[in-house]
């Protein structure tokens, strides 16, 4: 953790007094005055008590930032860590982040008016302070379930990637920064050239190796309760769902379009909040922002399962981003969540009103505008929403919550093994997992036991199942082999990426979770 050197006191002159004949005084070499520092390093090349008040503020704010500490928590359980996570940890996050956004606001104003020295301390405080922040988060606790589980630490730790990888990309970004300004000066601040450049590369290179963090939409648990048969127990990955082709190499950011992502703001006030949003972010980006009227087409077009008007229906909806891409090549998505985090009675409970932007079909952040944030008054008032939409400004903590990692379980776990070889474009992990509830009478009763069968079939250009084959395997019987079939029949998929039929080929497992662990613990074996 980062500190401040302290100035250290001026030590006493040292007078010496001889016999009859008087000498000169020995006084002591006063010390050199102790420079601001982070990290060890010098930060600024002026003693505090002579430095400009706003460095001094700015110095001080960010001392008492890298002093924070983690709340205690008692006990490791599953469930202990989940209360704590809900109640101290909320309140923790929020008020830290009220902090950062504070102190981000006193360094970004001794940026943009400040000579060059001050523009470092300012980078270095930015990068240094959300580097902070990310390793604290680093110390969040494990529960003892999930730890004694591979396969559930590795998603819990993909979680927690995902929360602080944001911090990770702002304090990259500063510490670049940060090197370049360096270059410009003179020694001790030269110093920080190299160092700052380092850094820089060292997160940006934990950031590209960092696993990819898992949505909270698709729960995963241990699968140890089940006793799946051999050829349903390998750890085979698959690919990201796809919901856009690439973007083309149009400038990022020429047209954004504003998607509503929440659930606070009921429907009926969702269109002011979208036009009130859509106004803030042409202000705040300088960029074009598509029209309700040319959303609302996209949206119809999706409701008709149609990429384009002239299209073919397709059998499942399209994603929206793939429709808009078909009309506007390079649209960013500009993301309106509305969110009031879990907090103790006793703590402050702060809605907020998040607007995240992003490229359909690829991750790269590169010239995508900064996120928006404004806090909003607890509750539900429409009102309320409208008028943070319209303070919406910039915030480097686009931090998300690290709470409910792990969701109620589905009554029958799907496996799907061989679907890594599908296109993505056709979604066959995910629609498998998600449409779950049609195989529940397909899978044996016992809880800890489990079937698998060989599959084929058709998909058309549109969609459409067809020509579907079952064998059964380990555990599975004809009758069991009748039920998925009439199951698989009765499946749409999206119309093939090819514009002909495509045909899948693979082997379906079918268990019940243990129903004690089902409480707390799910699964989403087809998309892992």
């Amino acid at each position: 953790m980062s500190r401040l050197a302290a100035p250290l006191a001026l030590s006493a002159l040292l007078v010496g007094c001889g016999g009859g004949t008087a000498t000169p005084p020995e006084v002591a070499a006063a010390p050199a005055p102790v420079l601001p520092a982070i990290d060890g390093r010098v930060a600024f090349d002026q003693p505090l008590e002579l430095a400009p008040t706003r460095v001094v503020q700015l110095l001080r704010a960010y001392e008492r930032f890298t002093a924070a500490e983690l709340p205690p928590h008692e006990g490791d359980s599953l469930s202990e860590v989940q209360a704590w996570a809900e109640g101290p940890f909320a309140g923790f996050l929020e008020a830290h982040r009220e902090e950062l956004d504070a102190l981000a606001a006193r360094a970004r104003a001794l940026a943009s008016t400040g000579e060059v020295r001050e523009q470092l301390l300012a980078a270095l405080v930015l990068a240094s302070s959300h580097a902070s922040f990310r390793r604290l988060l680093d110390d969040v606790p494990v529960p003892r379930e999930i730890a004694g589980d591979d396969a559930m630490l590795a998603i819990y730790r993909a979680a927690l990637t995902g929360a602080v990888t944001p911090l990770g990309r702002v304090a990259a970004e500063h510490y670049a920064r940060c090197a370049e300004l360096a270059t410009g000066l003179t020694p001790p601040l030269a110093d920080w050239a190299g160092e700052c450049a380092s850094r820089a590369e060292t997160l940006r290179e934990a950031l590209a190796s960092a696993p990819a963090p898992e949505s909270p939409s698709r729960p995963s648990t241990s699968i140890r309760d089940i006793a799946w048969p051999s050829e349903c127990q390998t750890a085979e990955r698959f690919p990201a769902e796809v919901e856009a082709p690439a973007p083309s190499a149009a400038p990022a950011g020429s047209t954004i379009a504003v998607l509503y992502a929440g659930d606070r703001v009921p429907a009926s006030h969702r269109a002011r909040l979208l036009d009130t949003v859509r106004a803030r972010v042409a202000t705040r980006t300088g960029v074009r922002v598509l029209s309700a009227a040319e959303v609302d087409r996209a949206v119809a077009l999706r409701e008709a399962r149609r990429v384009r008007s002239r299209g073919p229906t397709c059998g499942q909806p399209p994603p929206l981003a793939w429709v808009l891409t078909a009309a506007h090549r390079d649209v960013v998505l500009a993301e309106v969540d509305t969110s009031c985090p879990a907090v103790p009675e006793e703590a402050v409970d702060r809605c907020r009103i998040a607007v995240r932007f992003r490229r359909p079909g690829t991750d790269d952040p590169t010239g995508l505008p900064g996120p928006l944030f404004a806090a909003v008054e607890p509750g539900d008032d429409p009102d309320a929403w409208l008028a943070g939409a319209a303070r919406l400004a910039d915030r480097e903590v686009p931090l998300g919550g690290m709470v409910g990692v792990f969701a109620a379980s589905r009554p029958v776990r799907v496996r799907a093994i061989g679907a890594s070889s599908t296109d993505p474009w056709l979604r066959v992990p995910q629609l498998l997992s998600s449409s779950n509830a049609v195989f529940d009478g397909c899978a044996p009763p016992d809880e800890t036991a489990a079937l698998s069968v060989d599959v084929s079939w058709r998909v058309s250009a549109i969609g459409e199942t067809s020509r579907v084959e079952v064998t059964p395997r380990s555990n599975a019987d004809e009758e069991a082999a009748r039920c998925v079939r009439r199951a698989l029949e009765g499946l749409a998929w999206p119309c093939t990426p090819a514009n002909r039929p495509q045909e899948i080929e693979l082997t379906l497992c079918l268990g019940r979770p243990d129903s004690v662990r089902a409480a707390s613990d799910g699964e989403h074996d087809a998309a892992h």
